[in-house]
């Protein structure tokens, strides 16, 4: 496996010499800010534009139309969407490997959660355009801002034969919040027909795309038209939203030929710009010290509430207190007494909200441990309960098992591995019995019935994740 994707269509629908490159794209900017309509107003902030993905002689101005106005220090990173054109697949996939290389320079990928529903496939962006061609518009604009290539985080997702649900559910999960991923949905608009039908059929998808109309967007002639509609059906908040038509162009303008012709539109969305105080749950949980108290006063009424009601304590309170904890995240919980442990869950393989797992595995800590007999209430008063919270899980990106070992922290680490429908967990603390990263990987497969040689090849289907704990207790 290769450790940087290299480009797949360079030298065909752009340069691959990086100075003409950067001289066709200076040429593209610099027309394109010669024009001063169409612009969104000052006040302003893009959250998602469509652009064209035709050969840049094509569609290059009209995509430039639109990236002149992207700031790029606005967000932390950025998700490209493109339909895959050549390679038969059956869902959304981006590449392992941690970054693409184009000839203006090499660009990281963002981590992949171990919850986002994408698969890890560099075979279907061999040869495929839609997503590529929209990489060195982004790179151009990182160095003409003066913004490292090596430090901004893009990420390209293709998709094929795909639903609507499968795609939202992606959207929602990059979403994070409301200043940290820029959308790029890379679409052209009709194909193969004259240029009077062309433009019927073209300005016709417009209108339904500036309204966010998803149903109707969803049956136009829009190639990349099923991310458009997901994009308008997601938990984004598409009232505040405003759309706007940049550019609109076809291959007619430039080939001359009226009879068989490819529409092109740049499209914005954009709304009023705030300041974002947002921060993830893995920041809420790690810096507030009163959400951590609130958590671990909540498991210990859960479990009161257990005892005399034989059913779980209403979470509402806490919910509304504290509304991500909405979100998806694994947790285990400890009791112990005057330092000896009196019940445990480890239950670490994604499920439910965290609020959820919280509810659940307090309950069983404290009932359900077949080692220990369940907590009576005179008890509760003197257990102390410790709660641990896995951080997001991230995909590893390895090409060999030298390299792995380079990226592995013993003792920091925790690792999740999967493979054909087997997964496999070790927290932190289990590196202390093992004196090799060998024998850890190893005895880690056996415990998930795991081929022992199928982490040694990257190649084989295996996926590693990486996690941190976040453990806090009772003082």
């Amino acid at each position: 496996m290769l450790p940087v994707l290299k480009a797949q269509t360079a030298g065909q629908l752009y340069s691959e010499n990086k100075n003409a490159l950067k001289g066709q794209l200076k040429h593209f900017f610099e027309d394109a800010r010669k024009d001063s309509i169409n612009l969104i107003p000052q006040n302003k902030i893009l959250r998602a534009i469509i652009v064209p993905h035709g050969g840049y002689s094509f569609s290059g101005l009209c995509a430039a139309q639109i990236y002149k106005q992207f700031n790029p220090a606005k967000y932390k990173r950025v998700a490209i969407f493109a339909p895959c054109h050549k390679n038969y697949f059956n869902g959304i996939a981006t590449y392992p490997q941690e970054a693409y290389e184009t000839p203006l320079g090499i660009s990281p990928r963002s981590k992949i959660p171990y919850d986002l529903a994408v698969d890890l496939n560099q075979n279907v962006f061999f040869g495929e355009h839609g997503a590529e061609l929209q990489l060195p518009f982004l790179q151009y604009r990182l160095l003409e801002e003066k913004i490292s290539l090596a430090k901004y985080e893009i990420n390209m997702f293709l998709y094929a034969n795909i639903n609507e649900k499968q795609l939202i559910s992606v959207i929602n999960k990059l979403f994070y919040d409301e200043a940290d991923t820029f959308f790029i949905f890379s679409s052209d608009l009709s194909h193969s027909y004259d240029l009077k039908t062309a433009k019927f059929k073209d300005f016709q998808s417009i209108n339904y795309i500036l309204q966010k109309d998803a149903f109707q967007t969803a049956k136009s002639e829009v190639c990349g038209k099923i991310a458009i509609s997901s994009f308008f059906s997601s938990e984004i908040n598409h009232e505040k939203l405003e759309s706007k038509l940049i550019s609109y162009t076809t291959s007619a303008d430039y080939l001359k030929n009226e009879k068989n012709v490819i529409g092109y539109s740049s499209i914005a969305f954009f709304e009023e710009e705030k300041v974002n105080n947002n921060k993830s749950l893995d920041e809420m949980l790690e810096s507030n010290k009163i959400m951590q108290k609130d958590i671990l006063k909540y498991a210990r009424d859960n479990m009161k509430h257990y005892i005399r009601e034989k059913k779980a304590l209403a979470e509402n309170d806490l919910l509304n207190k504290y509304p991500k904890l909405i979100e998806k995240k694994a947790c285990s919980i400890s009791l112990t007494v005057h330092g000896f442990p009196r019940g445990t869950t480890n239950n670490l393989l994604l499920k439910n909200s965290l609020i959820e797992e919280i509810k659940i595995n307090s309950i069983n800590a404290a009932f359900k441990d077949a080692r220990f007999s369940p907590l009576r209430e005179h008890e509760i008063d003197n257990i102390t309960i410790q709660i641990s919270i896995i951080k997001t899980a991230y995909f590893l990106f390895y090409f060999s098992k030298e390299n792995l070992f380079t990226k592995l922290s013993p003792n920091e680490d925790g690792v999740l591995m999967s493979y054909r429908g087997r997964n496999a967990l070790f927290l932190p603390y289990m590196w202390a019995n093992f004196t090799t990263k060998t024998d850890f990987l190893d005895e880690l497969s056996k415990s998930g019935n795991i081929p022992p040689n199928a982490w040694k090849d990257p190649d084989s289907g295996i996926k590693i994740f990486l996690f941190r704990l976040l453990n806090f207790k009772e003082e």
